[in-house]
């Protein structure tokens, strides 16, 4: 989301930290998303973000939903959400939370061990699952490969077991890793996920879907494949290693959503300490920026930046950014980031900061959760979100 000279001035007696969502152009990512994926079902992976006005907003342009929790599925249920367009992708789940989701109606799971396939046996014998296998995140700002997934050599053993116990598997699922700047990690996994599909083949069992996961990037500081082309690079792997084409779902999140934010926040303190200049924000890891303290860098301007577009007569400094909490952890950037030289007072705007930032964000320490405003018709009318997400998961 660009920083405009409207933006500061409507934000300016707003309190911070706070996020400023454009609901339009979610709205152009969706559409992009949905030309460029031709033919693939779009599931909007809520977890990046699940305020209720993003998630009407993808209801309105006819997307699906992605969830990880029975709490995420109560969400989307409450706002209308259809339990046919839900799938649940966390391979993990209470078998109390399994036998609630499976009587909403949720049908489309993940697993990638047998013991949950025994949970599936008692407590959800129809549902139609995907198996989840470890794939390369090489390349990835957010790798996932560590936690989940089963390794492809036992991936076909996992789906003939799943047979005989008469539950049936769609086909299988991975993750690239969050904001995948390697094309070459989808080609990668789609060759495991042929071979799986045909010597499944030949023990019987046809495998119907792929489920590509998610790991679309936005643009912040680094050089991204863009939408198209990284839909036109996975259509051709699946093209070339598939037939016939099996269908194909996808699980964008941050891609769909990231860009359309910015957080914005104020500098409380600052000092010179051990050779380095701190700035303190009144916003930390606990509060919306958990992300940074495995390396996710994100760009931060301030009003001078807006003023001199150029750069040219901004004078800059080196700082390590820290949050407002008494807790060592709570430091963004601890190697330092260069950016234009603020003072205490002095507000500072975090781009393209709409996903997997207020999802994170406690109250640890007593701090309040970022509110959320929302542009809507341009620049000109700035509003807050009419539903909290956590009362409709107190349901």
């Amino acid at each position: 989301m660009k920083l405009t000279k409207e933006i500061i001035l409507q934000t300016q007696d707003y309190e911070t930290p706070c996020l400023v969502v454009d609901l339009n152009i979610i709205k152009q990512n969706y559409l992009q998303m949905k030309e460029c994926f031709s033919d693939v079902d779009i599931f909007y992976a809520i977890k990046a973000n699940s305020d209720t006005n993003i998630i009407k907003t993808l209801m309105s342009l006819g997307s699906k939903f992605e969830t990880s929790s029975i709490n995420e599925v109560k969400l989307l249920l409450t706002l209308g959400v259809k339990p046919e367009n839900i799938v649940n992708s966390a391979p993990y789940r209470k078998e109390e939370y399994l036998k609630r989701m499976y009587k909403m109606g949720i049908r489309m799971f993940v697993y990638d061990t047998e013991i949950e396939l025994e949970k599936f046996k008692r407590s959800g014998p129809e549902a139609e699952l995907f198996l989840r296998v470890d794939v390369d995140n090489t390349g990835s700002d957010w790798p996932l490969s560590k936690k989940f997934g089963v390794e492809p050599e036992d991936a076909v053993e996992l789906i003939k077991k799943a047979d005989e116990m008469g539950i049936k598997v769609l086909g299988t699922t991975f993750h690239v890793g969050s904001q995948c700047l390697n094309l070459e990690n989808w080609n990668k996994a789609l060759t495991q996920m042929k071979n799986i599909h045909d010597e499944c083949k030949q023990n019987g069992i046809n495998l119907e879907m792929i489920n590509l996961g998610g790991g679309i990037p936005i643009k912040h500081l680094k050089e991204i494949p863009n939408v198209k082309e990284t839909a036109e690079k996975i259509k051709s792997f699946v093209n070339e290693k598939f037939s016939p084409i099996p269908k194909t779902i996808i699980e964008p999140g941050r891609g769909l959503v990231g860009n359309a934010g910015i957080m914005i926040a104020e500098v409380i303190s600052k000092r010179d300490y051990k050779g380095q200049t701190w700035i303190y924000l009144d916003i930390g890891v606990f509060h919306g920026m958990m992300e940074t303290i495995e390396g996710f860098d994100y760009e931060i301007l301030t009003e001078n930046d807006i003023t001199d577009p150029s750069n040219s007569n901004i004078e800059k400094e080196t700082y390590v950014i820290a949050g407002p909490s008494c807790d060592g952890v709570d430091v963004m950037f601890k190697d330092g980031k260069k950016m234009s030289k603020v003072e205490v007072g002095d507000r500072v705007f975090i781009r393209n900061a709409a996903a997997y930032t207020i999802c994170y964000a406690s109250l640890f320490n007593g701090y309040k959760i970022p509110k959320t405003y929302y542009v809507k018709n341009g620049n000109n009318f700035l509003f807050s979100p009419n539903c909290l997400v956590e009362t409709i998961y107190r349901l």
